[in-house]
């Protein structure tokens, strides 16, 4: 997911594993922000539940050890470490690596769609016309040529700078085959889904896909199953997230019980529980969500006693351990961010940040960066009003629409918010602004807007000149305007 070696560092004492094993681990801990820190407690257990599973008490007893680790767990062992040694030397997470280089290329005229997908400053265009759908690179190479007609590639997504999407056959009709593709390679069945979804989990894709009559079930890009061989009853489709690099999601058995699932193991009571809630980001309608290990996941109920339970996205229950007699919902995901839970006449909040509270002002709102800006028309003031890092600004402007998505970012450069926005006269085209100051020509779509520093950005975009359509990636310095 990450490039470690690409930053320049000042020189650090050399790295011992040993150092968060033996009884040196909290100094190491203690100077680590808070958002580092959730990440290396996360590697550092996934580590020792490894050499647990394996009869030894440090990774470089795994060579010797019984049962003998797998090729694919050792390697894993040796990512973790990559990662940890990077966390205790910088106590920063890493930057992506990031293409900063423009790019333009040229849109065969006889196209019925184009579609784009941003993959860290690089991209691929899918160009589909009456007779076949191709998809290429940035730099116009082929990526891969498909003759049939009946037939729609969608669900673009970048996976760590590589491309997965969907191939659809007889979109349209009710035998419709799904295939799932990530990296030029098919994932999963050659013969294809019913239902599915290519999912983003640590920069790593993960298959989620059903056929008619049997159980959804989780691949990893090798093939091999994640969690149950026989897959889980019903995956509740809109609770995948991201934890550190694992997975978590919800599923139903055929009584409609509720089990808590990370990384394909079953976390809580195996009995499963009647949900109440779980965080949800709706507003850019992706498949995963980015969370802490320490962030709350959900609130559920014990099917034994009938007492409420919250959990972190860990798989740790807290608050009471005896549970709270009831619970109800105290606000959305960006603003209040808590659950009201009682025992007894005794009330407390149950908060996204995975505490309890006993005072609602102390419940601490998260509005972490890597979440899409809050966007608004105020009709009163007549013009927009934008919630972005945290700090709300008032554009006086007709826009008819403002650009919030995955891809087409709200970020902010010199204290003002950068975005695409349309004017109502001027069409269905986008131009990028700078608080109230508009800094490029008209586009005729952007497909992302993305930060580089703290005074450069790019977008990649459709421009139109005449009968001519160009796919361009732009880099803009605001410092030379």
């Amino acid at each position: 997911m990450f490039n470690f070696s690409s930053r320049e560092h000042q020189a650090s004492p050399p790295f011992q594993p040993d150092v968060f094993f033996a009884e040196y681990a909290m100094s190491y801990r203690q100077d680590m922000p808070k958002d580092v820190l959730s990440f290396f407690n996360a590697y550092v257990e996934e580590v020792l539940e490894i050499c647990k599973a394996h009869g030894v008490k440090h990774p470089k007893e795994l060579g010797t050890a019984q049962p003998t680790p797998t090729i694919e767990i050792l390697e894993r062992v040796c990512v973790l470490m990559d990662k940890i040694k990077y966390l205790l030397e910088h106590k920063e997470l890493p930057i992506e690596s990031v293409d900063e280089k423009e790019y333009t290329l040229p849109v065969p005229s006889d196209l019925i769609y184009v579609r784009v997908q941003d993959l860290q400053g690089k991209f691929a265009a899918v160009f589909e016309d009456q007779d076949h759908a191709k998809i290429v690179d940035q730099n116009g190479q082929l990526i891969e040529s498909f003759p049939e007609t009946n037939m729609e590639i969608d669900k673009l997504q970048n996976i760590n700078g590589r491309l997965g999407y969907r191939l659809a056959l007889h979109p349209l009709e009710n035998d419709r085959t799904l295939f799932f593709r990530y990296h030029g390679r098919v994932l999963g069945s050659p013969k294809g889904y019913s239902q599915g979804q290519i999912l983003n989990i640590g920069g790593k894709p993960i298959l989620f896909a059903e056929m008619p009559g049997e159980n959804s079930k989780l691949l990893r890009a090798d093939g091999s199953i994640m969690g149950k061989e026989d897959g889980y009853g019903a995956i509740i489709k809109n609770t995948f997230f991201d934890v550190a690099g694992k997975l978590f999601f919800l599923w139903k058995d055929a009584h409609q019980t509720v089990h808590l699932c990370l990384e394909g193991n079953e976390v809580g009571d195996p009995r499963g529980y009647v949900l109440f809630d779980i965080l949800s980001d709706t507003t850019w309608k992706k498949p995963v969500v980015a969370v802490s290990p320490s962030d709350l996941a959900c609130v559920v109920k014990d099917q034994k006693n009938g007492r409420w339970h919250p959990f972190r996205f860990n798989g740790e229950t807290f608050g009471d351990p005896e549970g709270y007699d009831t619970v109800t919902n105290n606000g959305s995901f960006f603003e209040l961010q808590s659950w009201t839970v009682h025992k007894g006449h005794q009330t407390f909040y149950v908060g996204m940040d995975g505490n309890v509270h006993e005072d609602l002002e102390k419940v601490p709102k998260k509005t972490p960066e890597e979440k899409c800006a809050q966007v608004w028309e105020d009709l009163d003031e007549e013009g927009w009003t934008m919630i972005v890092e945290g700090k709300r600004f008032f554009v006086p402007e007709d826009f008819i629409h403002i650009c919030s998505t995955q891809d087409t970012s709200i970020f902010l450069m010199q204290n003002k918010p950068v975005y695409a926005a349309s004017y109502e006269q001027e069409g269905d085209v986008y131009s990028i602004w700078h608080g109230h100051k508009r800094i490029t020509e008209p586009f005729e779509r952007i497909f992302a807007l993305q930060k580089l520093d703290d005074h450069r950005f790019y977008v990649l975009a459709l421009e139109k000149n005449g009968k001519k359509k160009t796919i361009v990636k732009r880099v803009i310095d605001l410092d030379m305007l």
